[in-house]
């Protein structure tokens, strides 16, 4: 956002951008394979659970996302 707001040219914005996209990714694959070896641990039952607690999570932050739309956020 302090890109956007300085003088920052277009052709350094759009670098940062690539960079925050790439740095994104490499969260999500991160996590992902987190994910992957804790299943591997896992019991039947506690994939279960774990995917149910997940879901939860999910719901809740897309609660969360819809309220701050609503309030103007």
């Amino acid at each position: 956002m302090e890109m956007m707001a300085g003088t920052a040219s277009e052709g350094e914005i759009r670098t940062q951008n690539g960079t925050v996209q790439q740095l994104q990714e490499q969260i999500a694959t991160a996590c992902f394979e987190s994910m992957i070896a804790m299943r591997e641990v896992l019991t039947p039952e506690q994939r279960e659970e774990f995917a149910s607690m997940m879901q939860e999570r999910h719901q809740n932050t897309q609660e969360r996302w819809g309220n701050r739309d609503k309030s103007g956020r």
